[in-house]
């Protein structure tokens, strides 16, 4: 797990599940620039609250 300023991040392929991308966080400031996947992208948070921006909408 990578730590920077308290916040915490892990990324790895699951061979279980065919190779699919995993991302385990713990952010507490971390802002993302606008951006966009390829695929699918499954969020689930735990705690907290996250925001985010889709076609012009909040």
């Amino acid at each position: 797990m990578v730590q920077t300023g308290g916040e915490q991040t892990r990324f790895w392929q699951s061979r279980e599940l065919d190779g699919v991308e995993l991302l385990h966080a713990h952010y507490i400031e971390q802002r993302f620039s606008p951006h966009v996947h390829e695929g699918f992208v499954f969020t689930v948070i735990e705690q907290g609250a996250q925001r985010f921006r889709h076609r012009g909408s909040e």
